[in-house]
């Protein structure tokens, strides 16, 4: 079994435990995915700001919320990050996870360069959502 991973949007206030421990999904506009944790978001936003991985462990971002059990967490995505998603073009979601599918963390488990592409495009269209309705963008994972 994998880390489920789930990326929505909503406002933060309207994160509730029951969200926390259940996960967003049929709550908030969600892109579900599985193992794109903490550390591949940290290299994303390196290669998608900075052009390059860069030090991925300065940009881990602090969990906002923890459920009661201790295995689940919401932590928010950086706004540099989902505003950069959210104004790519098709050509550059494909360029940025072409990138993202080459780092060690995607090629030891197993993603090629067209499933990173596709889920980079469901979590940019999130970002787009966001921007467009004020929320901000987060990620669930559970254990």
């Amino acid at each position: 079994m994998g880390l489920l991973t789930d990326f929505f949007v909503a406002k933060p206030e309207a994160i509730t435990p029951e969200v926390v421990d259940a996960g967003p999904h049929g709550t908030f506009p969600t892109a579900q995915l599985k193992n794109v944790d903490v550390v591949k978001i940290a290299t994303l936003e390196g290669i998608a700001c900075e052009g390059q991985v860069g030090d991925a462990a300065a940009r881990i971002p602090e969990a906002t919320a923890e459920a009661e059990h201790g295995e689940a967490w919401v932590f928010p995505i950086a706004a540099r990050l989902a505003s950069r998603l959210a104004g790519a073009d098709e050509g550059e979601l494909k360029r940025i996870g072409e990138a993202w599918a080459k780092t060690e963390e995607f090629r030891l488990d197993g993603w090629g360069p067209r499933d990173v592409v596709e889920a980079l495009t469901a979590i940019a269209a999130l970002a787009r959502n966001a921007q467009a309705n004020g929320g901000g963008l987060f990620l669930w994972m559970c254990l």
